[in-house]
């Protein structure tokens, strides 16, 4: 799992064999727009793509474009950020798939379908994410609902109210309205069934295998799937955190970000030291954070011009996004 900027963005995809179409690379289709900053309030990385909501409410979208999960009728890669529409509030890239509610609390789906993760109930909801080919959301009434793929129980939650929901790869965790973990899906290594019981959380994150949470006293705990060190935070007190695909990356309470597991990219080392952040989200194997200031940073893996920037190459250093404007 996706609300505003103070709390954790979720964003999660893998390195699995991709099942849609090709797809060519354009720049949005706008010729040589002129490239300004602009203030983000919510972002959300995936497995090739990442998605954005602008102050005015504009929802924006880059990268891998193979099953339309950019949402703008195509299956061409965006190198540069593309508007896609107005009057959104939240919105999570998962693998081949993205989710928005839009400010009448209706969630859409852009991309693959082949599960039906892209077609919702009619429900209305206040948060959403978007995982491995399948969805869930909490609804206005804080009971949560899952849609797509149903192989391990992904979409099947337990009875009760909850406060925060994120989706993984084959399993899902939420974190219920008093406080407590629970999880439920594929439990390989553990990720289900080590859920924490006995403490209260705020913030929670599902990735591939392995979970992680904030306390409600601001240290970070973590479980599951830990083969390059990604449930090992370091040492201190966070506001927000995020689980990617073998890797993990938080920001303390002080505003700096960190991270920590697999960094084939520079996803975890390139990792700003000196600036303040609000909030940040962890893709398959990039990073894409919002400073104090409102605007947007990128960094790590480029394959599909997830970073915005007008290339594909990767970053091992965060590099700030640009969005093209009449």
């Amino acid at each position: 799992m996706n609300v505003k900027v103070i709390v954790i963005l979720i964003a999660f995809s893998l390195v699995l064999v991709m099942g849609c179409e090709e797809s060519g690379a354009g720049n949005g289709g706008d010729g040589d727009p002129k490239m300004l900053p602009l203030k983000v309030v919510e972002v959300s990385a995936g497995y090739g793509h990442t998605v954005a909501i602008t102050e005015d409410g504009s929802l924006w979208a880059w990268g891998l474009n193979d099953c339309g999960q950019l949402g703008d009728g195509t299956t061409i890669n965006r190198l540069i950020p593309k508007k896609i529409m107005s009057n959104v509030i939240s919105a999570s890239a998962g693998y081949d798939h993205t989710l928005i509610i839009k400010s009448d609390g209706k969630v859409m789906g852009f991309g693959s379908n082949n599960h039906n993760q892209t077609s919702p109930p009619s429900d209305s909801f206040k948060s959403i994410s978007a995982g491995y080919q399948f969805s869930v959301g909490i609804k206005i009434d804080d009971r949560v609902l899952g849609w797509g793929l149903d192989d391990s129980g992904q979409t099947i939650p337990p009875v009760g109210l909850f406060k925060s929901v994120s989706a993984g790869n084959g399993f899902s965790v939420g974190i219920k309205t008093d406080g407590k973990v629970v999880g439920w899906g594929s439990d390989t290594y553990g990720q289900v069934s080590a859920s924490p019981t006995s403490d209260s959380f705020k913030a929670i994150s599902a990735g591939n295998g392995f979970a992680i949470g904030i306390k409600i006293d601001d240290n970070v705990i973590t479980w599951g799937l830990d083969d390059s060190s990604q449930t090992t935070p370091p040492v201190g007190l966070f506001k927000s955190v995020s689980a990617g695909n073998g890797f993990s990356v938080g920001i303390k309470t002080d505003g700096k970000v960190v991270g920590w597991g697999s960094d084939t990219y520079g996803q975890v080392s390139a990792s700003p030291t000196t600036d303040s952040f609000k909030a940040v989200s962890a893709g398959d194997s990039h990073v894409a954070a919002i400073k104090n200031d409102d605007t947007l940073w990128i960094w790590g893996r480029n394959e599909f011009g997830q970073i915005g920037n007008g290339t594909i190459i990767d970053s091992s250093s965060p590099i700030q996004i640009l969005f093209p404007v009449p």
